[in-house]
C-alpha cells in the first residue's frame, strides 16, 4: 500500500512538472510572438547630434532656471530618441522596443541593413546641411536606397532638409529665423495626405530653424505646407518619403530651454525673445503626425511584408 502512495506521489508531481513545462512553453509562444511583432514593425531613428550634447548644454548653463531643468530632466538624454518615443505615444510601453537609435555621426559605417525595419525617421540637428559632412553625404545616398525600396520615411527639421538635398532641392539661410510656435497652412494635396489624416489645415507648430528648404525639384518633390516664411514646409518624395520643417516631438519646455540658452543669438537676429517664451504653448496635433506616419505608412509597410 505504501508503494502504491508512492507511486501515485511520483505520478502527482510528474503531472505537475508537465503542467508547468506546459505553461512554460506557451508562455515562450506568446514572448517569441511578441518578438516577432514588435521586429517587423520596427523604426530606424537617426538621431544626428553628438552624444550628450543637449545633456551637457541644458545642465550647464546657469541661465536655465532649476524648475525648468527638473521638469525636462526625464527628457534631456545621451540623444534625443527619448523625445520621439514620447511623441509616438511610446515612453513607458513595449512599444519602445521598436525604435532603433543609430547615432548618424559616430556610427555612419554601422548603419543597419533596411530588410530590418518598417520605418525609418532622422531627427534634428545643431549642425548645417550645407557644412556637406562625409555623414551627411553617407545618409543623404541612405534616404535614396530607402526611397527607392519605398521604405517609410520622415524627415525632422534638418532630416526635412537633408530629404530635399538627396533629390536635388536647395537649403539656405532663411531671411528669417522660425523660432517658437508658429502656424502652417496644408496645401489641397496636404490635406489629403494620410500624414496629415484627422487635423486640420492649418495648425499651430513648434519651429526651431535658421536653414530651409528654399528651392525644390517639382518632378520629384511636392509641397505639403506652407506659411509666409517659406513655401515647403513639408515635403513629399513618392508615396512615402515625407519631410517636416518643424518639431512634433518637442515639447514648450524643451524649447523654452532652447530659447534661453540661444537668447544672444536669437535677439542678435531680430527677434523678441522674451515674447517668443510667452507665446510658447504645445502642439498637440501636430504631435500627431508622429502617430500618424507610425499607423498609415510604418504599419501598412510592415504588413505589406508579411
Amino acid at each position: 500500500m505504501e508503494k502504491i502512495l508512492i507511486e501515485e506521489s511520483k505520478k502527482s508531481e510528474y503531472i505537475v512538472e508537465q503542467e508547468k513545462l506546459q505553461e512554460l512553453e506557451v508562455a515562450k509562444e506568446k514572448t517569441d510572438a511578441r518578438v516577432e511583432i514588435l521586429q517587423r514593425h520596427k523604426i530606424l531613428f537617426f538621431s544626428c547630434v553628438e552624444s550628450g550634447s543637449y545633456e551637457k548644454v541644458i545642465y550647464n548653463s546657469e541661465n536655465i532656471p532649476q524648475e525648468l531643468k527638473d521638469k525636462i530632466k526625464n527628457e534631456i538624454t545621451a540623444n534625443d530618441s527619448k523625445w520621439f518615443e514620447k511623441g509616438l505615444g511610446w515612453d513607458n510601453t513595449e512599444n519602445r522596443e521598436r525604435l532603433q537609435t543609430v547615432n548618424a555621426i559616430s556610427e555612419i559605417h554601422n548603419y543597419p541593413e533596411m530588410g530590418e525595419i518598417s520605418g525609418i525617421i532622422i531627427g534634428g540637428s545643431p549642425h548645417m546641411v550645407g557644412e556637406d559632412k562625409e555623414w551627411m553625404k553617407t545618409l543623404q545616398e541612405y534616404i535614396r536606397i530607402a526611397a527607392n525600396k519605398n521604405i517609410p520615411l520622415l524627415g525632422v527639421c534638418f532630416g526635412h532638409q537633408m530629404i530635399a538635398k538627396a533629390f536635388g532641392g536647395k537649403v539656405e539661410k532663411t531671411p528669417q529665423r522660425e523660432f517658437g510656435t508658429v502656424q502652417i497652412d496644408l496645401t489641397d494635396e496636404g490635406a489629403k495626405d494620410e500624414l496629415f489624416r484627422d487635423l486640420p489645415t492649418r495648425l499651430d507648430v513648434l519651429m526651431s530653424h535658421s536653414d530651409s528648404v528654399s528651392e525644390i525639384d517639382t518632378e520629384t518633390i511636392k509641397s505639403l505646407a506652407l506659411n509666409k516664411h517659406n513655401i515647403n514646409q513639408v515635403i513629399k518624395v513618392g508615396d512615402n518619403v515625407r519631410g517636416i520643417q518643424f518639431h512634433p516631438e518637442l515639447t514648450k519646455e524643451i524649447l523654452e530651454a532652447v530659447a534661453i540658452i540661444r537668447a544672444e543669438v536669437i535677439k542678435n537676429e531680430g527677434l523678441n525673445i522674451e515674447q517668443i517664451v510667452r507665446n510658447l504653448k504645445n502642439a498637440p496635433e501636430a504631435q500627431r503626425v508622429l502617430k500618424n506616419f507610425d499607423k498609415y505608412f510604418v504599419f501598412k509597410y510592415s504588413q505589406s511584408k508579411k
